[in-house]
């Protein structure tokens, strides 16, 4: 599955140098590479994890990436990218976090998701000061239309962030707390964006 994930982004990658834009079909190499993705996932959690809580974990992870299909294909690059983040972080918190406190893997986790955080936001800065582009040696690619919505996609990203850090200071027990205050956050963002668009 691996392979067909890393073929499947090759694809896309070929198919926008060719084109121009995203190819106007459905199986394009996102969907391949996410299809493997998604696939690779879900048997790696049922076949080398306990069973029972894989199971209740996909009943939520699955409808939750179908979710977010959903708002790649109707909402702003923008929005999507902070919801992704925010039911990234959340099923993080709800699946692993809250068991691996303390360990050497949950501090690994929490570094990597916050640099992740920490990049997403120089990016969204930068775009907005320039409308949207980004200067790679010289020359510039759009990444978002000028008139995205920048400002509510950073406070966004600096409010997950600051849930992240939190999980440095609070009690495991109130993780999952933590946990719905990302689900309420991207919820929030959602009624914004969704207003508007109309």
């Amino acid at each position: 599955m691996v392979a067909v994930t890393v073929l499947g982004i090759v694809k896309e990658i070929v198919d926008r140098r060719k084109n121009g834009e995203r190819p106007k079909r459905v199986f394009t190499g996102a969907f391949i590479a996410g299809w493997a993705a998604l696939t690779g996932f879900t048997c790696y959690e049922m076949a080398y994890t306990n069973y029972l809580s894989s199971s209740k974990f996909l009943y939520v992870f699955i409808p939750v990436v179908c979710v977010l299909y959903l708002v790649y294909m109707i909402y702003r690059r923008e929005f999507f990218t902070v919801a992704l983040m925010g039911a990234g972080i959340a099923l993080y918190i709800w699946r692993y976090a809250r068991y691996a406190v303390g360990s050497g893997g949950f501090y690994a986790a929490q570094i990597v998701i916050l640099l992740i955080l920490a990049v997403l936001l120089a990016l969204f800065v930068l775009m907005d000061q320039s409308g949207g582009t980004l200067t790679v040696r010289g020359v510039r690619y759009r990444f978002l239309p000028q008139d995205a919505e920048f400002r509510p996609a950073i406070l966004g990203l600096a409010m997950l962030a600051v849930a992240v850090c939190a999980l440095f200071f609070i009690p495991a027990t109130f993780f999952l707390y933590c946990a719905y205050a990302v689900v309420a956050l991207v919820f929030f963002l959602a009624i914004y964006f969704t207003v508007i668009m109309l």
